[in-house]
């Protein structure tokens, strides 16, 4: 006897069918999906610019894309299975370890720069980002070269330009100072060989001689008149003066200086405490104060090999609450003999200087209540500290 199917089960069994056929279908369209995404993937390995790589936790490269022998000229042959750090220049592979050691540790690298050998000889500057997974650094690193030539030229070529300037401002303010300075003096010599001719005559000529005197005086203080007035050029203007936070401050000159940091290969460090009490200042003033030391910093720097290039910012409170920047390098340094002479004006120790940036800088300093200071270090280089009174005092 022949058993019937139920309807319920024949329903179940076409139920079951088309859950079948329906889930064959759905995993057709995932494979389909998946082969995409890799031929993307692909794709983007292939044709991406940037030098993509998979390599171990030990640094061992265990891929690399057509990137890298179009950047580099290395092939995949002489690269996969050798550990990259070969490739780091020798300057910059201390750091780039500490950074893999991050990595390792969890901490994502976002814009690592450092130089990699190509096969002719040369580096090029690479920026990296990289990240750990399962047991595998991700890393990207794009060619930043010629952006990096370009932006040292352009700050070469904007420091030119700020240098010419200021020279010709200086120019021509000393040229402003010497015919301004130069009647009164003028006057004081005729006036004195006039009284020493009255003073030398048989007959007497004391009331005469008494009158050069007394011309000698008025022009010493029109003499006194004019360099005051110089001194007020670059003293404080009322209208400018206002409570300001030097962290903010010094963050703005150290971004415009950083190309130079860069051209002239100079480690710099910024030790600047928060929390410091505001002072009373005209900031544009104080910048240029602020610029005008890292600068003279910078060339101090430039001709030192064989030791770091580091120039250190820092600040803090002194005894009397007054707030303190400093700022110190590891130049060529300031002769004992000449620190109580390098503000004094139009004396200097440079070739082509002219010995009134620092007699600037000091005039702005003690104009806002504070002074300027010059130290030799113990080992090597300089530091020069701003002292300003605090708006807490």
């Amino acid at each position: 006897m022949l058993l019937r199917r139920s309807p319920s089960r024949k329903q179940a069994e076409a139920e079951l069918a088309a859950s079948r056929e329906a889930l064959r279908g759905l995993n057709e369209k995932l494979a389909q999906r998946v082969e995409a995404q890799a031929q993307e993937r692909d794709r983007i390995w292939n044709l991406s610019g940037d030098l993509l790589s998979v390599a171990d936790t030990g640094g061992v490269l265990l891929s690399i894309n057509p990137a890298w022998s179009a950047t580099l000229g290395w092939s995949a042959g002489e690269l996969v299975g050798k550990h990259g750090g070969w490739l780091v220049h020798p300057d910059d592979r201390e750091r780039s370890q500490a950074e893999l050691a991050g990595l390792l540790k969890g901490r994502q690298t976002r814009h690592l720069e450092n130089r990699i050998a190509c096969k002719d000889g040369s580096y090029r500057i690479l920026s990296w980002l990289a990240v750990l997974d399962r047991g595998l650094i991700y890393a990207a690193g794009r060619d930043i070269t010629d952006l990096k030539e370009a932006q040292e030229q352009l700050g070469a070529l904007r420091w030119q330009l700020a240098d010419a300037s200021r020279r010709a401002t200086l120019g021509a303010m000393t040229a402003s100072i010497a015919h301004e300075i130069r009647q009164p003096l003028a006057a004081i010599a005729t006036n004195a060989r006039a009284g020493l001719r009255w003073l030398t005559k048989p007959d007497g000529g004391v009331k005469e001689a008494q009158a050069a005197l007394d011309r000698i005086d008025t022009e010493v203080s029109r003499a006194n008149e004019v360099i005051a007035g110089i001194r007020a050029m670059f003293g404080k203007d009322a209208s400018d003066m206002r409570a300001v936070d030097v962290i903010p401050l010094v963050a703005e000159v150290l971004a415009l200086t950083q190309g130079e940091f860069d051209a002239h290969q100079i480690v710099m460090r910024n030790d600047m405490k928060d929390g410091l009490p505001q002072v009373r200042a005209a900031p544009v003033q104080l910048q240029q104060v602020m610029l005008n030391l890292i600068m003279n910093a910078v060339e101090a720097m430039s001709g030192i090999t064989g030791r770091e290039r580091r120039l250190t910012v820092a600040s803090g409170l002194d005894e009397e609450d007054n707030v303190v920047i400093s700022i110190a390098d590891t130049g060529s340094g300031v002769d004992a003999s000449h620190l109580q002479r390098i503000f004094e004006p139009f004396f200097t120790t440079k070739s082509k200087g002219m010995g009134l940036g620092l007699a600037i800088s000091r005039s702005i300093v003690e104009a806002h209540g504070g002074r300027l200071e010059a130290s030799a270090r113990e080992m090597e280089g300089s530091a020069f500290r701003v002292v300003l009174p605090s708006t807490a005092r």
